[in-house]
Parts: C-alpha cells; structure tokens; sequence
C-alpha cells in the first residue's frame, strides 16, 4: 500500500493543528545543505502540496517546501510552547526557589544520569570554564544553570520564544539573547556553544553551523544532540512541522566536518538521539563520492514505521518512545495510560494516487506544533 487519507487530526492538550495556509507561500528547494539532491520520498497532498525529501548522499531528511524564514520565525516568537511557559512563570512567582533548586523536566540535562554523563565528559575534555558559554535555544534555561554549577563563569543563551526567555531570565537569571539565533549580533565569542535538539528546528543548518564557526576560535568545542532518524517516530517526521529535519549519523557530520569542526566525542550517542562534540579547527573537510545509497534505506523505514496496511477507516496512534503505529478501529479504542505523549488522527484508504512519489498522503491541510 502506497499510503493513506487522513480525515482528521485529533487534538491533544499539548499538540495542536494548524492550518499550513496560515504560513502563506510555501517555498520549494531541491537541494540538500550537504550539496546533495533532495529526492521526493513523501508526498502530503491537499491544497497545499508538500514533499519532503531524502538527500541520497547523506540521507537527510527535509521538507522540500517549507515556508519563508520569516514566517517560521514569528512562529517561535509568539507560539512555540507559549501555554507551557507562562504556566512555569506562574508558578516561578510562588515557588521560584524550589524550582530553581529542583529543576524542572523538558530538558536535556533534566536527569541525572545525563548530568553525570555530561559532567565528566566536560572534565575529560578538560575545557577552559573561564571562556564564555552559549546555549542556543535555551529555552527555560536549565541547562545554563548546569553550565554555572559546573562552575563555567560566562554563561549566555538565546531564545526564540519570548515566553521562553522570559521564564529564563525570571528564574535562572541568566544573560538572554533573544531572536533567531541566525539574526543576533553577538558581541563576544564562545569557548563552547551548545544546542540540544534545535537544530532539527534550524531553517537552514549549513548556516546555522556557519554562525556558531564565526563565533568561536580554533580548539572551541561544539556540543550537539539532535534526534535520530533511525528511531525518530515516521508520524512525526512528517506531521509535527516544527522539525523540518531529521539527521543521520552522516548527515549530521558532514555537516560540521564541511564547516571546519573534526569529530572528538560520540560517548553519549544512543539509538534515540545522536550526541556529538565537535572541535573548530582551521581545516575545512570535504565530502567523499564514496557512499552507499540512502534513499532506499530511509524509505523502509518509513514505510515500516508508518504501517502502510489499513484497508478501512482507522485510528493511527503513535508517540515518541518508538518508531511505530497503533492501528486502531475507533470503536476499539482505548487510550492507555502507558501511552507517552501521544498523537492521533483518523484515516481511510486513498481512492486514486496522483503523484509517483513513493508514499502518497492525502491530508487535510494540517500539521502538528505545539
């Protein structure tokens, strides 16, 4: 079966539906960050058409229409996360102290075998903590509260979100550029730059990378985690659009290899996400002919992932503990407790396929945020 219809998305506290037309012309760019071609290996149909598309170099992952720069920008501005962050400021006002000592959940230094972790491989690393420090996408700031317990002297962030940053600069008092990390004009440079899951967020992360390399000196470290795309849900690499990308291995080290940083850590790379520490150097590493192919390999696994079999009106369940569906006949449905984060929406075999992408998804114009 090539794909699906879907008639609705269902709503859940946390995930919303947006209507794509919201974010005016969608734009169309055939051409991977890492000088690849983009190959259509998703097709979402309605009346907005989306590809999303599989650089059969590296095998990354991206939307090959996506909205202007702009757009996506005011988004995280004036929504991303909005409800859940002026709920934390609230209660900052009443129980700031504790929160500031306990933490708070949502980040990813938040348990403490990750602090553990991150706290020798900075000792290993023996990195000078009287250079400066900058997280990028920060978000609430408790990992630049991490950064100055560990006793790193310039501690900076940047955010986005105002309802973010603002919970940041509240609680953890921290120094807070706000914007697209692109835009700001930083006045200092950064012994080390860190950004956990964002740059799965980034609108282009050639220049993304490219920003954080005029920010530092040779020896400066990157730490970068961002999801895995072999175990990343299929569902939501193609329906939550905050992500306009999901990396691999290869594509997220060509990536810094070809902006002049050479790989000294994976020690915290899992099957859920990649985590890698990169260092600035003053070579710049070129990407080799020699690969194997990816875009047969990316499309099983979407294909597995998203259980292409339904052959009636179903409910497909997924969350992001596996890459996997629930199929599910709505009047047989119930919700378990067990669930992690979970999303929905009804569907119902497509009638006649009109592209020859290989999977085809008739939509309702309508993708997750939160």
């Amino acid at each position: 079966m090539k794909g699906f219809k879907v008639l609705r998305l269902h709503k859940f506290p946390i995930w919303r539906a947006f209507p794509v037309s919201e974010m005016g012309e969608w734009h169309e760019n055939k051409e991977c960050f890492n000088g690849g071609k983009l190959e259509p290996i998703v097709a979402l149909v309605g009346k907005t058409n989306i590809n999303i598309g599989c650089c059969d170099d590296c095998g990354h992952i991206t939307y090959i229409h996506k909205p202007s720069r702009g757009k996506i920008n005011k988004y995280y501005k004036k929504e991303w996360l909005k409800g859940e962050s002026e709920a934390i400021l609230k209660l900052a006002s009443k129980y700031g102290q504790f929160i500031e000592s306990k933490g708070l959940k949502g980040t990813y230094l938040a348990t403490q075998k990750k602090k553990q972790a991150h706290e020798k491989l900075i000792e290993n690393l023996d990195i000078d903590k009287g250079k400066n420090v900058l997280d990028v996408g920060c978000g609430i700031g408790k990992d630049l509260y991490h950064y100055k317990k560990l006793g790193f002297k310039n501690v900076f962030g940047v955010e986005g979100s105002e309802a973010r940053a603002n919970v940041n600069r509240n609680i953890y008092k921290c120094k807070v550029y706000h914007g697209a990390f692109e835009d700001v004009e930083f006045k200092e440079k950064y012994g080390l730059i860190s950004f956990h899951h964002v740059l799965e967020h980034a609108y282009n992360p050639d220049e993304f990378i490219k920003k954080c390399a005029s920010l530092q000196e040779e020896g400066d470290y990157l730490f970068v985690s961002v999801p895995n795309f072999v175990t990343e849900p299929s569902m939501g690499i193609l329906f939550f659009f905050p992500h306009l990308h999901s990396f691999t291995r290869d594509s997220l080290k060509i990536l810094l290899r070809r902006n002049g940083y050479e790989i000294v850590d994976n020690s915290l790379t899992n099957d859920g996400e990649i985590c890698l520490v990169a260092q600035k150097t003053e070579d710049t590493f070129y990407f080799s002919e020699d690969h194997e192919e990816e875009f047969s390999p990316a499309l099983n696994k979407l294909q597995i992932g998203l259980g292409l079999k339904p052959d009636k009106e179903m409910m497909i369940i997924w969350e992001r503990e596996y890459d996997g569906v629930i199929h599910a006949s709505r009047k047989h449905l119930t919700y378990k407790a067990n669930f992690t984060d979970p999303r929905s929406m009804t569907t119902v075999p497509v009638d006649k396929y009109l592209t020859d992408v290989p999977i085809e998804i008739h939509y309702t114009d309508e993708l997750y945020y939160k």
